[in-house]
């Protein structure tokens, strides 16, 4: 099939008109499809606040989450890909073999260092009096969370971990720090450092929680710097699927195990936390960076 030939800011706006539409089609459709399979229960009841059968509406919304992530955020990428001349070469999506040893040693530091920014930016953020709409928004995002993690028994948590943290930590690395960074680097061919700015920041507009705003734009920075300076995005996808698989833990386990409940009660970091968090981050990403460059000076 002949490539077509469009300027790249043509090609962002098609790529994120798409996206949207095809997100917001294949949610309505995924609530459909599973309302149908799991127990013949229309779009309306689900919808519905007052559905009291909250195991079908949790059963069917993970369904449809996991179909608007694939298919709603997939078909955009692979189509720019197709579609486009120029967003057809292999750094489209950066993948590269991932290296055992910063797996091991690199990512558990960058892991629990990053921790340490998220947190002082959320606290930060709580300073400030956000609208009530706002709150409503971090409130709401909350229960849905809570629906879709809560539940017992193993099978229920690895739905759980498979729908909220495997299935976007891989979609959403591939759509962010894979087709829309790529596309910015496209449109600012010269800059360096725009292109992760912006990726980042639409990383933080689409998760629709101003409270949380800030802790999810430094997550898209540091993951766009790793993606931008290791042309390898499998690293960023272990980050992010940690960071959300710790996240399901915590949910699901909080009224399980007592200290689980207490470590969700007590998440205010100390001063020398936050030192410490911060001095883990500087040791994952000098591990990173020493472990790389002896890779390639091995691969010369």
């Amino acid at each position: 099939m002949q490539k077509i030939r469009m300027p790249p800011l043509s090609v962002l706006l098609i790529f994120l008109g798409l996206t949207i539409l095809s997100v917001i089609i294949c949610g309505l459709l995924g609530v459909i499809i599973f309302g149908k399979l799991l127990d013949n229960v229309s779009i309306n009841s689900i919808l519905n606040s007052q559905f009291s059968n909250l195991e079908i509406k949790k059963n069917v919304l993970l369904g449809a989450q996991a179909f608007a992530s694939l298919i709603g955020f997939g078909l955009p990428i692979l189509a720019i890909h197709k579609i486009f001349y120029l967003y057809d070469d292999k750094n489209y999506i950066p993948k590269r073999k991932v290296n055992a040893f910063i797996i091991i040693l690199a990512i558990p530091f960058i892991f629990i260092g990053m921790q340490a920014p998220i947190n002082l930016l959320y606290e930060w953020s709580k300073l400030v009096s956000f609208p009530e709409l706002f709150k409503n928004l971090e409130n709401s995002a909350l229960e849905m969370q809570k629906l879709f993690i809560e539940g017992n028994g193993i099978f229920s948590l690895m739905i759980s971990l498979a729908v909220v943290a495997l299935i976007p930590a891989v979609i959403e690395e591939f759509f962010f720090r894979g087709a829309l960074l790529f596309i910015f680097k496209k449109l600012f061919p010269q800059k360096f450092h725009l292109p992760i700015f912006l990726q980042a920041l639409l990383f933080a507009l689409v998760h629709f929680n101003p409270p949380q705003f800030f802790s999810i734009f430094i997550i898209g920075l540091l993951f766009g710097y790793i993606v931008g300076f290791y042309k390898n995005i499998w690293y960023t996808i272990i980050l992010h699927f940690i960071n959300n698989a710790m996240a399901v833990l915590m949910i699901f386990y909080k009224d399980k195990l007592k200290h689980i409940y207490l470590l969700n009660e007590n998440n205010n970091y100390s001063v020398w936390e936050y030192i410490a968090g911060f001095v883990c981050l500087a040791i994952g990403l000098i591990l990173f960076e020493k472990i790389y460059q002896k890779l390639k000076i091995n691969h010369v």
